[in-house]
């Protein structure tokens, strides 16, 4: 059947088949730790994740890890990277963009985990980072313009550094690309989410989130979109689609919902993998000790407590007119946003930047 004569609908559905029949063709025995050239030990779903990443992407495929927190996702997107350069299959380099709260876990279980991999942690101020390209460029300095080398195997940034930086990091012809927290690219019009795509030659991808499905389509197409845009088209297609499943008035019992509801979860699992610890725990293949819970009270820095006054300050007329019905929800929201990024970010630039003006 020539794919031009297919509807939008027809082509998501022959995308997923073609992917489920290589999951059905596919019974290769999966890389052991050594093989992987790792020093950890993976977990059963950790192993079946990272096969089914090599999976997809041996035969083109970018995906969303959405595991749920807690499973590993990092460890297993490392031992895939080691994978891809163990076996040769990929020359690198890697990028790897997220939060600056995970950076160092990120570097951490890279040389503990995957000493194959040498990882360069991009971060920092302007001319902490202006030194870090000195010492790129020192390196490559002198190769053959046709087979360039870096002093790395993955690069490790945030996503302010990747949008201020990238008439850098643009230069670079990245053979994979791993988005971390990829939540941040839920909106399309976002100047992250248009800068990554646009600028960046990153042509093989994978988003990690443990968020990837929260009953909004719109922004559940616009991560689909980011893996494959050739497959999953404009809003407006996959929208009208599925806009059964999307109305919450839908009976969800009617026979056409179902169908809609069911060619949807195999079109997600061809793109998507999504384990919870409950269902993985209900199956046998995790085991949790007993669940622990323990509340420390941590005081606020002295540069925290003057950010988080300030801020009261500046806002108290917003505040009073919300309290009195002249301001809207979404006012009340961004102040508490900036109140709790105050509270957890006390190294942050924006700590100074926000209200001291240091």
């Amino acid at each position: 059947m020539d794919s031009i004569n297919l509807s939008y609908e027809q082509k998501l559905q022959v995308v997923a088949r073609i992917v489920d029949e290589d999951d059905a063709r596919v019974n290769d025995a999966p890389p052991s730790e050594v093989q992987l050239g790792l020093t950890a030990t993976l977990k059963p779903h950790q192993v079946e994740g990272v096969s089914w990443l090599i999976r997809r992407y041996k035969i083109g495929v970018n995906v969303v890890l959405g595991d749920e927190m807690g499973l590993g996702k990092t460890l297993q997107a490392i031992a895939f990277l080691s994978y891809l350069k163990v076996y040769q299959l990929s020359p690198g380099p890697f990028l790897v963009i997220c939060p600056l709260s995970v950076t160092d876990g990120w570097v951490s279980e890279i040389v503990k985990f995957a000493p194959k991999l040498d990882v360069f942690k991009y971060v920092g101020d302007k001319e902490s980072r202006r030194n870090l390209r000195m010492k790129i460029h020192e390196h490559v300095k002198g190769q053959a313009s046709t087979d360039v080398l870096l002093p790395f195997d993955v690069l490790l940034t945030t996503y302010e550094i990747a949008m201020m930086d990238q008439d850098f990091l643009t230069q670079i012809p990245w053979h994979y690309a791993i988005i971390d927290e990829a939540q941040r690219l839920k909106n399309p019009s976002s100047v992250l989410f248009n800068v990554l795509k646009d600028h960046y030659i990153m042509p093989r991808r994978l988003l990690m989130t443990g968020t990837p499905i929260q009953n909004n389509l719109s922004e559940l197409w616009s991560l689909m979109y980011f893996c494959m845009p050739a497959v999953f088209g404009t809003p407006d297609q996959f929208l009208s689609t599925f806009k059964d499943i999307n109305d919450l008035t839908s009976d969800v019992h009617n026979p056409w919902v179902k169908e809609r509801l069911k060619i949807l979860k195999r079109l997600l699992g061809a793109f998507m993998l999504r384990r919870t610890k409950s269902k993985l725990v209900e199956s046998g293949n995790l085991e949790l000790p007993p669940l622990t819970e323990t509340t420390m009270l941590v005081p606020l820095t002295i540069l925290q407590k003057k950010v988080y006054m300030s801020i009261l300050r500046k806002e108290l007329p917003k505040l009073l007119a919300l309290c009195s019905g002249a301001s809207n929800h979404q006012s009340l929201q961004n102040i508490l946003a900036m109140l709790n990024y105050t509270c957890y970010m006390e190294s942050s630039s924006w700590l100074k930047n926000k209200v001291l003006g240091q």
